[in-house]
């Protein structure tokens, strides 16, 4: 994939760097991205082919026995770590969103170091845990899509390796996934809370998990705002596809666009949902975008109809959303110099939603 806002333009914009994808290493100088990575790809003596049974048998696509066998050799730390970012969701939420916000946080976790504001390297223990929660939140994403909110909030640990396996949800882009079913198992009901969940008694302690949680509940309603903005701006045909791959999820968008597909039958669906607000000035936030929320259900060809004025309207509750997170980000330690106002930064990242 693309990116054509290159990482050191995104380093002069604030919060906005957070949409970066994690390139980089860890403090073993281990890549965060493993086989995703462009700059830091894993020797080729790291992988082997499959033997456990089901769609990664025996597959042509490697897998990495190499980022296996660290996570076994961590794995005590890494289970408390990651019990410790679902503890610090808030415990009013279902097992579910808990599940889905909980492995969202420590898949991103490892920007907190990249960008700000933990001081030194990535810990290893941080990155093992983004690694395998990244797996785990993209099947929380593809679940709610398939199977909407109320069933994928019964969903238990079995029912979720069964879609794994049934969807090829444990064959990547590049290698299939490298654990083995029973710890695939485990780690889910750890995950959802069919398990005892450890809580971390070393570094990062359980302070660091909370603010964790709460830049990154703020970095959800990042994505969700340019999901949005993106999807608008595409919908209007004014900007160019190849333009706005600046943040993971923007292809996504773009096949929605190209499918004119609504954004609550995408891959994104789940971003319709919004955690609890942890710092002032979330709650309004959530109001400005939730004015808007038909956009989750209507096409892109609707869209495009729209008229200017509404367009001028959602464009400015954009940029205000903007500003409320830069903010609130600032109160968390996350420092921004000299980034220019919200709507320049909208307008450059995702390409201007209004005429």
């Amino acid at each position: 994939m693309i990116y054509p806002v290159a990482p050191e333009v995104m380093a002069n914009l604030g919060l906005m760097q957070f949409l970066v994808p994690m390139e980089g290493v860890d403090g073993d100088g281990r890549s965060l991205l493993e086989g995703r990575s462009i700059q830091n790809r894993p020797a080729q003596e790291d992988y082997r082919q499959c033997r456990y049974p089901g769609s990664r048998r025996l597959h042509a696509k490697p897998m990495n026995v190499k980022a296996l066998s660290l996570y076994v050799a961590q794995r005590h730390t890494v289970d408390q770590w990651v019990g410790t970012m679902l503890a610090a969701q808030s415990a009013d939420q279902s097992a579910a969103l808990r599940f889905l916000f909980g492995t969202h946080t420590a898949y991103h976790t490892p920007k907190l170091w990249l960008h700000g504001p933990e001081d030194g390297p990535v810990p290893p223990t941080v990155a093992t845990a983004a690694k395998i929660c990244h797996g785990a939140y993209e099947l929380a994403l593809h679940c709610f899509r398939f199977r909407g909110p109320a069933d994928f909030g019964r969903m238990d640990a079995e029912a979720m390796v069964r879609d794994a396996e049934e969807h090829k949800r444990l064959v990547g882009r590049s290698e299939v996934c490298a654990g083995p079913p029973a710890m695939i198992r485990d780690m889910l009901g750890l995950m959802l809370g069919e398990e005892r969940a450890p809580i971390a008694d070393a570094t990062p302690e359980a302070a660091c998990a909370r603010r964790a949680a709460a830049i990154m509940h703020l970095y959800w309603r990042l994505e969700r705002l340019a999901i949005l903005n993106t999807f608008v701006a595409l919908s209007r045909k004014r900007v160019a596809p190849g333009r706005v791959v600046t943040f993971p999820n923007a292809i996504r968008v773009i096949q929605a666009v190209q499918a004119n597909q609504p954004l609550n039958a995408s891959f994104v669906s789940a971003y319709q949902l919004v955690p609890p607000p942890e710092v002032d000035g979330l709650n309004e936030a959530d109001r400005l975008l939730e004015r808007h929320g038909d956009l989750w259900s209507r096409t892109p060809e609707e869209v495009g109809r729209e008229g200017a004025a509404s367009l001028g309207g959602f464009a400015a509750d954009v940029a205000k959303v903007l500003d409320t997170l830069r903010q609130s980000a600032q109160t968390l330690g996350v420092v921004e110099r000299d980034a220019p106002e919200s709507a320049a930064v909208i307008d450059l990242l995702f390409g201007r939603a209004a005429p």
